[in-house]
């Protein structure tokens, strides 16, 4: 069956979407671990798909060895069970190598979720192990690349506005986009969203108890208990402050300013700047 992508730039509350999504399918009153969120939403760089691919094992394969066997590996993503597949990715939506980064053959549609750039330097710096002002680089790079590793295949991220437009203005493809922020605001609405795109009837219980599952504190509360697999190593915990607007008071007001700078236009289509152009 094709694959519903549930898309974002990193840090910026994909985790969130999915735990969302699969606590409202699920409608268990324990609620989903969080360490089972990967076999809901397969990821896009699972290393597995693309071995599947070309029929071998890849240790360290570079992205150029990754995109001709994108095809074929979403196929196999696809090909998983007869219903709509969930999948994960933070690629970019373009074509690179000649290859389009998301195979739209197998593509039913997109949950696109987007944050504050200037929040995403925070939690992309934890995540990451960077400094601020050497994450302002990375996520302002054209040449942004996950590095490959253990289990996991490079994804090509480019630039923050660039990704955010990718993936927003793409013809054709059916979406549905996010703000953190709104999903901070409102959750149960953001949910409601998704499931309209979905044309799936709402279960006001479930769409309750999926919201509750799902709360920040429920998910630290989770990872205090059994961990999660998808924090870094250099992170102390990766549910580790889910608020909104914490730049103001953890970025230093140059990095704002260059942020602003290198993102101004697609800062201020979706509300990050006021009319003055200033955060907000």
């Amino acid at each position: 069956m094709p694959i519903l992508w549930l898309a974002s730039f990193p840090k910026s509350g994909n985790t969130w979407a999915r735990a969302l999504l699969a606590n409202y399918i699920a409608g268990s009153e324990a609620g989903v671990d969080i360490n089972k969120l990967p076999a809901f939403a397969l990821a896009d760089s699972g290393i597995w798909a693309y071995e599947r691919a070309a029929g071998r094992k890849l240790p360290n394969a570079a992205l150029e060895d990754i995109m001709p066997l994108k095809p074929k590996a979403h196929a196999a993503i696809a090909n998983i069970n007869q219903n709509l597949v969930f999948a994960k990715t933070h690629s970019a939506l373009r074509m690179l190598h000649g290859v389009p980064t998301i195979t739209p053959d197998v593509t039913a549609g997109a949950v696109y979720i987007l944050r504050n750039p200037l929040d995403v330097v925070l939690s992309y710096a934890d995540h990451y192990g960077l400094s601020h002002t050497d994450t302002v680089d990375a996520i302002s790079s054209e040449n942004l690349i996950t590095m490959s590793r253990a289990g996991r295949a490079p994804e090509y991220l480019g630039n923050w506005s660039a990704h955010v437009r990718g993936w927003t203005r793409a013809p054709g493809l059916a979406r549905t986009v996010l703000r953190y922020e709104d999903m901070q605001a409102d959750a149960g609405k953001a949910l409601r969203q998704v499931l309209n795109m979905l044309r799936q009837p709402i279960d006001e219980t479930k769409l309750a108890q999926a919201v509750g599952h799902s709360t920040f504190d429920a998910l630290q509360s989770q990872e205090a208990l059994k961990g999660f697999n998808e924090k870094s190593r250099n992170q102390q915990q990766f549910f580790r402050a889910g608020t909104a607007g914490q730049w103001r008071t953890d970025l230093a007001p140059y990095l704002v300013e260059l942020m602003v700078e290198r993102h101004r236009d697609v800062m201020t289509e979706f509300g990050y700047l006021d009319a003055d152009g200033n955060p907000t």
